[in-house]
């Protein structure tokens, strides 16, 4: 979550040249609570795991506002590397910073989805976005190539799965594609 609100803040807002306007970002706890969805104790963590991961930098670290002291959000960046575009982890340097593939993506997804719902719906809405063009979905977001059966068995149950893809289509749980209770 924490990611994604430093590239919604960082990619959200470009000039005409696809520039981003702010490429350091400066946050503190209670932004981080508020905009990204992360509760205070797990902050760290989630930080620290985004730094190991080589997926953001830390520029400035972050002092407490303490009797006297007004103290300083830290400052952080995403990652960018130059080295070739990889989807495993451990070749994984930054964001490949060079002209490529990009997807356009919803600044909703990042301001409404991933702050507040379940990891399993983000990533089945975050997988529905990157794999769609015009005219690929269909009215059933279970039938979305990025979904399909024999990719829901590699991801998770499929009644898990069909769930999660309900709720990102605003049915709620069980609920088929006019919105009605029951499952399929």
């Amino acid at each position: 979550r924490i990611v994604a609100y430093l590239i919604r803040k960082t990619l959200g807002w470009c000039d005409a040249n696809g520039n981003p306007q702010e490429e350091q970002i400066c946050a503190s706890y209670s932004e981080l609570e508020r905009k990204a969805g992360v509760s205070r104790d797990m902050i760290r963590a989630a930080l620290d795991d985004a730094i190991k991961g080589r997926v953001i930098e830390c520029l400035r670290e972050g002092r407490p506002k303490l009797a006297g002291d007004a103290g300083q959000s830290a400052l952080y960046q995403l990652r960018w590397s130059e080295a070739p575009y990889t989807t495993r982890p451990d070749e994984f340097t930054g964001f490949f910073e060079g002209d490529g593939n990009r997807t356009d993506i919803p600044n909703e997804f990042f301001d409404v989805v991933i702050p507040r719902e379940p990891l399993l719906v983000s990533k089945v809405v975050g997988s529905i976005i990157r794999h769609s063009f015009p005219g690929a979905l269909s009215d059933d977001p279970m039938l979305h190539p990025a979904v399909a059966p024999s990719r829901r068995r590699s991801i998770l149950p499929s009644p898990s799965l069909t769930e999660s893809a309900s709720i990102a289509a605003g049915g709620g749980p069980g609920a088929d594609r006019a919105g009605r209770g029951g499952r399929r």
